[in-house]
């Protein structure tokens, strides 16, 4: 291996299509190391391919992993300079393609670190603060928010963990509660309500000065919903008031510069960011008549805030869209820069001519202008929706523990595992390693540890590559970045896994060789199958004409009993009307012998008459 040349070293690694094989071949020698990750450019592409830095918790990992590379050279760790033969230095990107694959691994694996943080620290470490998770769960008291916080310590240089309480300044947060809260790579945003006086604040942090009093950038009696946070812009909605009759407005703040728009008002419902640079935000908003029936005919509306503009905010695009809203309101999710779905949570099932529940929008830039395309819908039952753009999918929470894979490019089904641990973190891994995996193994949940000692009510945030659990005072992170934890209960149950998979493969290997026997025999049988098949359609064919000649014989003999029956009433009519007439005759029978017996009598009676006559004539 030492006498081949670089150049043909250069030219394996130019047509090799295998990652796993190039990163076995670089852990050979420091030289093939070299060889291998000197074309930047080539793992720069596989990275952003593979990668898409269109997915938010892609992007965060990232950012998460160049800072750690900067803090590790400020500090003065030349291990993490990729040094190449002409000497210069630059951002490793095969270091980076390594590590985000091995970040999944150890999610799927549950190959971790745990740190217990027993007490918020005051005095700040010094070092590079490397990432920052704001602990502030939904309902929590303002003065319990803390910050969780990497740190790469500069004496000894190793990475720390510390927890630090979020300074609120003047604000007095005896009766205030934190209703939400986003986070950036910049800063930090808690929407907060005072109980008190019922009033509703959002409150902004620069993510390196947890320590400072926060900006309020807003303070209002009508709650302040649909917050989102894309880099140093921050967008929001105000509710509609009842009581007072405002109706609802979209804000859009530019933090950066400090400046608030606020010229989008109407019957908003729901809104979110889509995309974000540093000179310009888009924004989608969502109007509807909530008091009509289902299905309503939702309004969108795509809008752009360009602050070097004559108009910073303009209306870029709308569109409309007939959809089924039986409960709650229609929701807004992002799905990539370009792409996102409106939805009604459904939990019932649907009919199959209603109205869709789900529909996907695409934004189309064209020199004529932006258009919003709506690239197909659906109807199914819907609870939630996380985007999965890295790998054109988006994935649907039908029930508490069903999620359902959905492609972004037609709506349709795909078939594919899907562990937990990648909702968690947002890191999937490489498509076609993906398209191969089994369901044969699980997620190694840090809850499930028993040597951890994790508070089952314990709420939890989570970051790309960490999970942070608190409880009381008590947090507990688990670390995906660098060292790993294995207790003895996941060593049990890995080698359970293990043996399950084991068996799994053996009743698999059963099961092929079943399939092939079975195909033989099928082979066999097709002739038979065949002829049967053709005799059956025969069959088929004259059962089909026997039937039709039996509905004509029962329709003719239908026919027929109609007529017998109306033939056997006619007779039966004559019947009778004959049983009338033999009555009369004999009643005119009987009538004529009496008038015949009183002629005879008259006629006796006459000749008597006669007979005197004759005898008076006579004397």
């Amino acid at each position: 291996m030492k006498r081949i040349p670089d150049e043909v070293l250069d030219h394996i690694v130019e047509i090799c299509n295998d990652e796993a094989a190039l990163v076995v071949l670089s852990c050979a020698s420091k030289r093939l190391r070299s060889r291998v990750a000197c074309r930047q450019e080539a793992w720069r592409k596989r990275f952003e391919r593979q990668f898409l830095q269109s997915n938010d918790s892609e992007q965060k990992w990232l950012h998460q992993h160049m800072r750690a590379k900067r803090a590790a050279t400020h500090l003065g760790d030349t291990t993490s300079i990729l040094l190449f033969p002409q000497g210069s230095a630059q951002f490793d990107w095969f270091d980076a393609y390594c590590e985000r694959r091995a970040v999944e691994y150890r999610w799927r694996h549950g190959k971790y670190a745990a740190h217990r943080l027993t007490n918020t620290a005051n005095v700040r470490p010094r070092g590079v603060r490397l990432q920052s998770i704001l602990c502030a769960f939904d309902y929590s008291p303002a003065g319990d928010v803390a910050v969780v916080s990497q740190w790469l310590i500069a004496s000894p240089r190793q990475s720390a963990w510390f927890s630090e309480p979020l300074y609120w300044g003047d604000m007095d947060t005896e009766d205030v509660v934190v209703l939400s809260k986003r986070q950036s790579d910049e800063y930090l945003v808690i929407q907060a309500w005072n109980m008190l006086v019922d009033c509703y604040s959002l409150c902004v942090w620069h993510t390196a000065a947890p320590h400072r009093p926060p900006r309020t950038i807003i303070t209002d009696k009508r709650e302040i919903p649909d917050v989102s946070l894309r880099g140093s812009w921050l967008a929001h909605r105000i509710a509609h008031s009842a009581d007072t009759g405002q109706y609802g407005a979209a804000f859009v703040y530019d933090l950066a510069r400090g400046a608030c728009y606020s010229d989008i008002q109407g019957n908003i419902h729901t809104c979110c960011s889509l995309n974000a640079t540093t000179d310009r935000m888009r924004i989608v908003c969502v109007e509807y008549n909530k008091s009509t029936s289902s299905p309503v005919t939702i309004a969108y509306k795509l809008w752009q805030v360009a602050p070097d503009r004559a108009e910073p905010m303009q209306c870029q695009a709308t569109g409309r869209k007939a959809m089924s809203l039986k409960q709650g309101d229609i929701k807004l999710q992002r799905i990539d820069d370009g792409k996102f779905i409106l939805y009604s949570r459904e939990t019932d099932d649907l009919d199959p001519i209603s109205a869709p529940t789900i529909s996907l929008v695409e934004v189309v830039d064209e020199a004529s202008g932006v258009l919003l395309k709506e690239k197909w819908s659906l109807g199914i039952r819907v609870m939630d929706i996380r985007s999965i753009a890295s790998h054109d999918l988006f994935s649907i929470q039908q029930t508490y523990d069903k999620w359902l894979l959905l492609s972004l490019i037609d709506g349709s089904e795909v078939r594919r595992v899907h562990f937990n641990c990648w909702i968690c973190s947002g890191l999937y891994p490489p498509d076609d390693q993906w398209a191969k995996m089994i369901d044969d193994s699980m997620w190694w949940n840090p809850r499930d540890d028993p040597t951890l000692h994790i508070h089952e009510e314990a709420s939890q945030e989570l970051s790309p590559a960490a999970i942070v659990y608190g409880h009381d005072d008590a947090i507990t992170v688990v670390d995906y970045t660098g060292c790993m934890h294995r207790s003895e209960h996941q060593q049990g149950v890995e080698r359970l896994s293990i043996e399950i998979r084991n068996r799994r493969i053996a009743e698999r290997k059963h099961l092929v060789a079943e399939d092939k026997r079975i195909a033989a025999k099928r082979k066999l049988l097709l002739p038979e199958g065949v002829r049967m098949r053709t005799e059956g359609a025969h069959l088929r064919d004259k059962s089909k004409r026997m039937r039709e000649e039996g509905e004509h014989i029962f329709t003719e003999s239908m026919r027929m009993r109609d007529e017998d029956s109306r033939v056997y009433d006619k007779g039966k009519r004559m019947f009778t009307e004959s049983m009338q007439m033999r009555d009369e005759g004999r009643r005119l029978c009987d009538e004529g012998r009496r008038i015949l017996d009183e002629c005879e009598h008259l006629t006796a009676k006459l000749q008597e008459i006669r007979a005197q006559i004759r005898a008076l004539d006579s004397t």
